[in-house]
């Protein structure tokens, strides 16, 4: 059981770490977005 306990927290901090990288990648798309515009 102990075992399984693991594999499921490390899972679930590899998806939580993906979300956030998702995340921070989306921001910097959208800050490169409002700074092209900013330049037109």
């Amino acid at each position: 059981m102990g075992f399984q306990n693991e594999n499921k927290l490390k899972v679930g901090a590899s998806v939580k770490a993906t979300i956030n990288n998702k995340v921070v990648e989306a921001k910097v798309i959208n800050i490169g977005l409002q700074s092209c515009n900013l330049k037109e």
